[in-house]
């Protein structure tokens, strides 16, 4: 569920370094680091005062609040037939 319930954008995480670019689906950036204490499962979100954990293969996150976002890799591409 969005937040709300509603529909919105997608949500976007890109990387910096260390850092990561929260782009929530309502549109409310956020800037996350890895956490101090777990940094190879979790990352730390200063603005929300919260932390997620993430799957191994990077696939999930888990907010702390429950909210759980999950990579989108689209449509697989169209196999044309000869």
């Amino acid at each position: 569920m969005c937040r709300g319930g509603l529909v919105g954008h997608p949500a976007y995480i890109t990387q910096n370094g260390p850092d990561l670019n929260l782009l929530t689906e309502t549109g409310a950036a956020y800037r996350a680091w890895p956490d101090w204490f777990s940094p190879t499962t979790r990352i730390w979100i200063d603005a929300l005062g919260s932390g997620a954990v993430y799957s191994p293969d990077g696939m999930v996150i888990q907010f702390d609040g429950g909210t759980i976002w999950q990579r989108d890799l689209g449509l697989p591409p169209a196999r044309r037939r000869r």
